[in-house]
């Protein structure tokens, strides 16, 4: 995705490729996003520590959004936050899925937050707590900046860390692919880091997330047909081998 490094005759040390070069000392930010948030709990610190420590190695402001956390006794307040009971309660009355729908609330409020108080004129780089962020994020950003414009211009969200075996879509250049609108509730690819328009959030994106159908990336690639989604393909982000290995939300499920 990245250029090759160029060598000289004298082998001399590599040349960075010329968007890439820094000015005094300090990384040059894509333009794909101003603001940046990572969706965290207060209950594990460590894992934000974690996320800041990368993204300031990165050259990324990264900003704070606590996560939400549904417990047994507040399912009487998810239907009026538009969760029909079918999400948290099965037929035997087993409640159920608490965490995947604090994920999904997690994942609006921030939407909510970002239309308030956000140029819409930017977009905004939203990720998890549990993904690795190298050091040359806004390198291979830039690198990708020109074949997004070209090949993606209409672009409401862009993924940067997707399951592709499981994606429905087509490739519309060498490194994107354009999901098409899929209506099974198998095909999970995660929602782990993306980019995001601040402007289709209130005119696209959140009227789609009113009342939730489904985990939310199942959910989103329901409505493809109404939100123009990417993913880019190898990923900039990755499963941090460390904290990726553990699921929040798989624990929170499991109390």
């Amino acid at each position: 995705m990245v250029k090759s490094r160029k060598y000289t005759r004298r082998r001399a040390k590599p040349t960075k490729p010329r968007r890439s070069r820094q000015k005094g000392g300090t990384k040059k930010h894509t333009n794909l996003f101003k603001d940046a948030y990572t969706i965290t709990l207060p209950s594990h610190p460590y894992r934000w520590e974690e996320m800041n420590r990368q993204a300031k190695e990165a050259g990324i402001h990264l900003q704070k959004w606590n996560g939400v956390v549904i417990k047994k006794e507040d399912i009487h307040t998810l239907p009026q936050l538009g969760v029909g009971t079918t999400n948290f309660k099965n037929r035997n009355g087993n409640i159920i899925n608490l965490g995947v729908i604090g994920a999904y609330l997690a994942h609006r409020n921030l939407y909510d937050h970002i239309m308030k108080t956000a140029d819409d004129t930017k977009a905004t780089f939203i990720s998890e707590d549990d993904i690795h962020i190298t050091p040359d994020f806004h390198e291979k950003l830039l690198a990708l900046e020109d074949e997004i414009q070209a090949h993606a211009p209409d672009w409401d969200m862009l993924f940067l860390d997707k399951n592709t075996p499981t994606i429905q879509g087509k490739k519309v250049s060498e490194h994107l692919i354009k999901l098409d609108k899929d209506m099974t509730a198998t095909k999970n690819w995660g929602i782990w880091s993306y980019i995001v328009r601040n402007a289709s959030i209130g005119s696209k994106i959140r009227p789609c997330m009113e009342h939730m159908i489904d985990v939310p990336d199942i959910h989103l690639a329901k409505f493809a047909d109404k939100i123009n989604m990417y993913v880019i393909t190898p990923p900039i982000t990755y499963g941090h081998p460390g904290i990726g290995a553990k699921s929040i939300v798989t624990e929170l499920e499991s109390k």
